[in-house]
């Protein structure tokens, strides 16, 4: 299906938009969003993440090219959270503000700090 046909089903609320865009973009996303986690199950909530991001953005959202604008999502979003939570914002109001349980958002938060742990000690750096 087109880019311009499944933005067309968001548009329209049909949730089928989540499965075209799941079958046309989602090889795509979860490769973006492993290369960014590193870890496959948090690649696979993040996908989730973005496709919730798109009901939620499109409409009024209305992109151009529909994978690029999915690609810059899974990157925005661990970069807005990892700064907002490093300075100081709770996990409650991260969860509330993206829908998720502070539960969940507290586990995410969890694998992120390793991830970047794990990544500054392959550069050298000492925790």
């Amino acid at each position: 299906m087109e880019d311009l046909q499944i933005i067309s089903l968001y548009f329209k609320r049909d949730e089928a938009a989540i499965s075209e865009t799941a079958t046309k973009y989602g090889a795509f996303c979860h490769r973006i969003a492993l290369n960014i986690l590193s870890i496959s199950t948090d690649a696979d909530e993040c996908v989730n993440d973005t496709y919730l991001r798109a009901w939620n953005s499109i409409p009024p959202q209305k992109p151009d090219k529909l994978g690029a604008w999915l690609a810059s999502l899974p990157q925005n979003d661990r970069i807005l959270f990892m700064c907002r939570y490093w300075n100081g914002e709770t996990v409650n109001t991260l969860a509330q503000e993206s829908g998720m349980s502070p539960a969940n958002m507290a586990k995410k938060m969890y694998r992120l700090r390793q991830n970047l742990k794990s990544k500054l000690e392959k550069e050298g750096y000492s925790l």
